[in-house]
């Protein structure tokens, strides 16, 4: 997917060790939570990045709408017309991407500064799902 943007200077693919599906807090207790399956498909786009969307399986532990599951491709490195990443985007926007089992969520501390934002996390701990 990253692919279809790579001309797009003002897309920064976002790199392997940051690809990531983020859990609300609210998703409760981890260990608590029985593995389940999250669907990639549906190419996207926030006002700051281009996304894939993460669906997850009927009773996952993600909180309804508005909150979107989505795994994050690229980040915008300054403002532009959306026509061009429209066009690069578009003939993948139905393509199902995979899906894959979630039996572990990592905590981490993710820095948030500009000049840091691209740097491997720090993971403070790992949880099994399922006990």
């Amino acid at each position: 997917m990253q692919e279809s943007f790579r001309d797009l200077d003002w897309v920064s693919a976002v790199p392997e060790h940051f690809l990531h599906v983020s859990a609300p807090p609210s998703a409760g207790e981890w260990s608590a939570v029985a593995p389940f399956t999250l669907t990639y498909r549906h190419v996207n786009c926030f006002h700051d990045a281009a996304i894939v969307e993460a669906h997850p399986e009927a009773g996952a532990p993600f909180p309804p709408p508005p909150f979107l599951p989505h795994l994050s491709i690229g980040y915008f490195r300054r403002a532009e017309g959306p026509d061009p990443l429209r066009e690069a985007l578009i003939p993948r926007r139905d393509v199902e991407l995979g899906s894959g089992v979630v039996d572990e969520v990592l905590v981490c501390d993710v820095a948030i500064a500009k000049s840091r934002f691209f740097e491997p996390w720090l993971v403070v701990d790992r949880v099994r799902l399922g006990g």
